[in-house]
């Protein structure tokens, strides 16, 4: 939530947004680590392969944090929030 600290700075905004019926979501293999996400949802590093996910979450959620990225699963990913 906002004002939480996490490894890439403080959160400062968060989307939710309820799924599309259409939407998949994907896990993205890097070679530090193993990441479920939207396709498409930017990040920094060297991905292995991706693969579709059986993941079925009824929504999608992005942070923004002051440090403008934020780590998962040791992989630095970027905000979609705008």
């Amino acid at each position: 939530k906002i004002g939480d600290d996490v490894i890439g700075g403080k959160v400062i905004a968060v989307v939710e947004k309820k799924r599309t019926e259409n939407h998949k979501f994907f896990k993205h293999i890097f070679t530090d680590g193993e990441v479920v996400m939207s396709k498409g949802h930017p990040y920094l590093g060297i991905v292995k392969n991706i693969e579709e996910s059986e993941h079925d979450s009824p929504t999608t959620h992005d942070i923004l944090t002051d440090g403008g990225f934020y780590i998962v699963n040791n992989v630095k990913l970027l905000s979609t929030i705008v």
